[in-house]
């Protein structure tokens, strides 16, 4: 209402192919961030952990004793990663991260890519049953994905395909 710009619109799922549909928009404090990255070194880096995690959930929690929905569960951890250099595995649960309360996979995910890559963070885990603090030197997430155009009625309808060569 006071006419700010809160996202930037990133694509629109829509079954008849035109602009009405379901938006996804990119927020503002990450564009802000992109935009500063590409003026300051002419390209975009993100911090890279290597971990693979997902939300806790009720049930999860009462199996670690949580009173309440806290942290994130490393379902895996690449191999040569930083988090396997850190020493990090499977079952442990990320509870912050540089002294920031973690709830979910996404805020754990914004705050690994906007990390300088080769910066030092300080991780909160629970690992094997105990409180554990690491030091983990960020890498840098390289980009893999490969866009990929579709036409015609293959394309109605569909966010995008996965592609594995």
């Amino acid at each position: 209402m006071k006419g700010e710009v809160v996202g930037i619109n990133a694509q629109i799922y829509s079954q008849s192919g035109g602009y009405e549909g379901l938006s996804f928009a990119i927020p503002i404090d990450i564009a802000a961030n992109v935009e500063h990255q590409i003026l300051e070194r002419g390209h975009v880096t993100r911090g890279h952990l290597g971990v693979t995690v997902q939300d806790m959930t009720q049930g999860l929690a009462d199996s670690f004793g949580f009173k309440k929905l806290e942290g994130v569960l490393v379902r895996g951890v690449e191999p040569g990663s930083p988090a396997a250099k850190a020493r990090l595995e499977p079952g442990d649960v990320i509870l912050k991260f540089n002294g920031q309360q973690i709830n979910n996979s996404a805020q754990l995910h914004v705050q690994v890519a906007e990390i300088k890559p080769g910066a030092t963070v300080k991780l909160e885990l629970l690992h094997r049953g105990a409180t554990k603090e690491l030091n983990v030197i960020v890498g840098e997430l390289q980009d893999t994905a490969v866009a990929e155009s579709e036409t015609g009625a293959q394309s109605r309808g569909r966010l995008g395909r996965h592609r594995s060569d």
